[in-house]
């Protein structure tokens, strides 16, 4: 009916009569049978059945996208069933999916038994039929949450190019590197123990350009290196000029590994993410829960970081105007400042590195301070430890120059532009340091659902989580084929005929459970004016260092009211006295709210 005829043989394939086996599909509130057709080749005798792999390759792309069903060797899964796996979002398992299902084909079953039940009351009712025979039973029950990820596994495989596709078919001018080991450690059976870091290579578009998996991390990416020289080299695009790290930026015996692992790249600038170094020198804190840890960290963020003056400013105006139109006013920019976001800061305005020189003299100046009488809390703790923090200081000195932005390297696209306030503000995406694969990294725990996972498994979740838009697949070994490669072991390609018996091991009883949540990683070196400590401050004077001088502060507590006689009402302030005293948001009428 449809016109193509399937070969073998270089014969065309005759029908040879209906196929002995029916198949039992689930659909989403129920079952339904699908059955098909032998095939037989006339030059060798052999006999397919109509569904088979070999005959279905044989069809064009629109014919096939119209087969319902995925096949197993016992039973089949309508493919509306399986789609609802795709989503990549926490809490979506195979286990919520099978309750689901099962909840569903009740519901359909109870619907369906009141239908004929309705039906047949008028007959019993008049006496026509004397005993109403009881509906159907129920179907079978759906099967367990091992079969489904089975079929799920399936239908990534079926298409495994278009999968590989949507990994490879990115590119980018400023990469980022980092790796993990919350990942590896899901990898049971087999698999278990034979990985300790998963590195991923992202852009400054926030995609995954690769996942590998890998026993050591240095010499162990040498092949995921030369997997993306080879990239570039082939699609003809111009080779990265920047690329951040969390190790490896420099050494003190030579040059950069991370530089040397790219050596086709040789205009390659390699830059030590400012988040991992921030991370390093709060190292060498007493504890996190240090009352002055917080502005410890906005000092240190101050001492690398310089606001751009024009979009501060504008931010600044618009905040004012927008906030103003509400009826608030303001004595001074530190009122303001109280009610713009990290967000907001983040999304309209653009920071610059100090320059090594002053870089280094500012965090010298942060950590003497600090690491005096004025770094107490008011129980005399100290918030730095004097000979860790000095070990720190000397070690990550010469880290300061990999933390500036190299010259003529854009780290700012302008993505679109909003209005507040009145006034047209851009809105930038910065494509400095390596914070979203830390936020990927996250993320890899909800692609791949539970505490553990098969090698099947593990890498059927890994591709079908990295998401871009699909391109040619370009031939590069990806995610645990590395695994493999490095194990001198070759990923078995799982068959999809569905008359020979399903392939691969069990899933474990932890496939069911999913991860507890986590949180998303905060920013430690984003910082807000108007904040406990002022991001601009000088650490040595705590004022700021490219502001002129701040207006004489208002005091923000009201003087405490002479106590009321219980027999005589004391007289009300006059308004003007009242409006002298402005709260802690810079706002009148504060004593007038506290009475």
């Amino acid at each position: 009916m449809w016109g193509p005829r399937p070969t073998c043989c270089q014969k065309h394939l005759t029908k040879c009569g209906m196929y002995k086996t029916i198949r039992k599909v689930l659909d989403i509130d129920g079952w339904y049978l699908m059955a098909t057709e032998y095939l037989e080749c006339r030059r060798c005798g052999r006999k397919v059945a109509a569904w088979s792999q070999e005959v279905m390759r044989q069809l064009g792309e629109g014919h096939r996208a119209l087969f319902p069903a995925i096949l197993t060797y016992k039973l089949a899964c309508d493919r509306r069933v399986i789609i609802q796996l795709r989503e990549r979002t926490r809490g979506n398992s195979a286990t919520q999916l099978q309750k689901k299902l099962c909840e569903a084909h009740t519901e359909a079953w109870m619907r369906r038994s009141i239908h004929y039940l309705s039906v047949m009351e008028p007959f019993t009712s008049t006496g026509v039929v004397r005993q109403c025979t009881p509906p159907p039973k129920p179907s079978p029950d759906v099967p367990q949450y091992g079969w489904l990820l089975v079929v799920y596994c399936h239908d990534i495989l079926s298409r495994l190019e278009d999968v590989k596709a949507r990994v490879t078919s990115v590119f980018g001018s400023i990469l980022k590197m980092d790796s993990t080991k919350k990942v590896t450690r899901k990898l049971a059976g087999a698999a278990a123990h034979t990985a300790a870091w998963a590195t991923n290579v992202g852009n400054e578009h926030g995609q995954v350009l690769m996942s590998v998996l890998t026993a050591t991390e240095g010499g162990g990416l040498l092949p995921m290196a030369a997997g993306l020289m080879r990239r570039y080299r082939d699609a003809g695009v111009a080779q990265p000029r920047l690329l951040y790290v969390d190790r490896d930026c420099c050494s003190s015996h030579g040059g950069s590994k991370a530089a040397a692992a790219f050596q086709e790249w040789d205009k390659l600038v390699v830059r030590l993410d400012i988040w991992h170094l921030m991370r390093r020198y709060a190292s060498g804190v007493t504890t996190e829960s240090h009352q002055l840890y917080k502005p410890f960290l906005q000092q240190l963020s101050a001492s690398i970081f310089l606001w751009d003056p024009e979009d501060t400013a504008r931010l600044l105006n618009a905040k004012r105007r927008t906030l103003e139109a509400q009826g608030m006013t303001f004595s001074s920019d530190a009122g303001v400042w109280r009610h713009v976001s990290r967000r907001e800061m983040a999304r309209h305005c653009r920071r610059r590195t100090r320059g090594t020189a002053e870089t280094e003299r500012l965090i010298d100046d942060l950590l003497q301070t600090f690491g005096g009488a004025n770094g107490r809390d008011t129980m005399g703790i100290p918030l730095l430890d004097r000979d860790r923090i000095q070990a720190i200081r000397a070690e990550q000195r010469r880290h300061l120059k990999c933390i500036q932005d190299p010259p003529g390297v854009e780290l700012y696209t302008e993505t679109g532009r909003l209005t507040k306030g009145g006034i047209s503000l851009p809105t930038y995406r910065c494509a400095r340091g390596s914070t979203s694969l830390e936020s990927f990294h996250l993320h890899l725990n909800r692609f791949i659902p539970g505490e553990s996972a098969n090698p099947w498994h593990f890498q059927a979740f890994l591709l079908e989580g990295d998401y871009t838009k699909p391109r040619e697949y370009t031939g590069e070994l990806i995610g645990i084929e590395y695994l493999y490669s490095q194990t001198g072991r070759v990923l078995q390609d799982v068959s999809l005929d569905p008359d020979v018996p399903d392939a691969g091991p069990p899933p474990t009883e932890e496939d069911d459970e999913l991860t507890e949540g986590r949180q998303e990683l905060e920013d430690l070196t984003l910082h807000v004016p108007g904040e406990f400590t002022a991001p601009w401050t000088d650490p040595r004077s705590g004022q700021p260092a490219d502001a002129p001088a701040p207006e004489p502060s208002r005091p923000t507590d009201p003087p405490e009211p002479a106590p009321r006689s219980p027999d005589r009402s004391s007289p009300e302030p006059q308004q003007s006295a009242t409006a002298e005293y402005r709260g802690p948001d810079d706002q009148p009428e504060y004593l007038a709210l506290v009475r």
